[in-house]
């Protein structure tokens, strides 16, 4: 199990070459250029993306759309997604809102962001959740927007401080370890609609105590409940 999560950590610094006219930074936040305005639409669009050297710190508000210049001859774009690695080991960022027109969180993005406490994302556009994107940070509570249909691979590993997570109707998939060792868990519910429990979806959660799972769950993973000592309830049918 650790060499899976070790061979996905090593999906390294390749971000970090991106070429440099492709980025522009607004208000201390840094954004890529995904696509530029054309004749059919009348902005761009961007990710948020890591900064040159300098690492993120305290609170983050991200904004629907930002501005690359000013005047007449200035851009506008949609803030559509928070690139791979943005944020990673940022360890003085402390929370991070998010606008409705996120629609994608990249992998490893709040990798190891031990500080981080609070990740907002309102009703509105994001679809997944990346491989790795919250491992090993500290949030404590995240409410899963009703339009997410994905949470991939690894994605809240080792949140040792995650203690609520609410998960949204709209879910179709949990990848393998997405919730290992997040031994503040206590409770979780599991969507209709997801059908699979995925290997090490729960493991090593301690703490926790009860597990709801839903009639269209049609297979249990290898090991998804493994050294989940307190677990005194498995409820299926919700």
């Amino acid at each position: 199990m650790k060499k899976i999560l070790l061979t996905l950590i090593t999906i390294t610094s390749v971000c970090h070459a991106m070429n440099a006219q492709s980025t522009f930074e607004v208000d201390g936040i840094c954004y890529r250029i995904i696509k530029e305005a054309d004749e059919s639409s009348t902005f761009g669009t961007v990710y948020v993306t890591a900064r040159e050297g300098q690492e993120y710190e305290g609170d983050i508000v991200i904004p629907n759309g930002v501005k690359n210049g000013t005047g007449e001859f200035d851009d506008n774009y949609k803030v559509i997604g928070i690139d791979k690695l943005a944020f990673q080991d940022n360890v003085l960022l402390t929370s991070v809102k998010c606008g409705p027109s996120i629609e994608y969180i990249g992998q490893h993005a709040f990798m190891g962001c031990t500080s981080l406490q609070e990740v907002v994302i309102p009703k509105g556009n994001l679809r997944e959740i990346g491989e790795l994107a919250f491992a090993i940070s500290g949030i404590r509570k995240i409410d899963i927007p009703s339009s997410v249909t994905s949470i991939r691979k690894c994605a809240f590993i080792s949140c040792n401080n995650l203690e609520t997570i609410n998960l949204p109707s709209s879910l179709k998939s949990i990848e393998m370890m997405a919730f290992d060792g997040c031994r503040s868990l206590k409770e979780v519910t599991i969507p209709e609609g997801v059908t699979k429990i995925s290997d090490y979806l729960f493991y090593g959660l301690n703490h926790i105590k009860t597990v709801t799972i839903p009639n269209s769950v049609t297979s249990i993973g290898n090991s998804a409940f493994s050294n989940c000592d307190g677990l005194t309830s498995v409820t299926i049918g919700n």
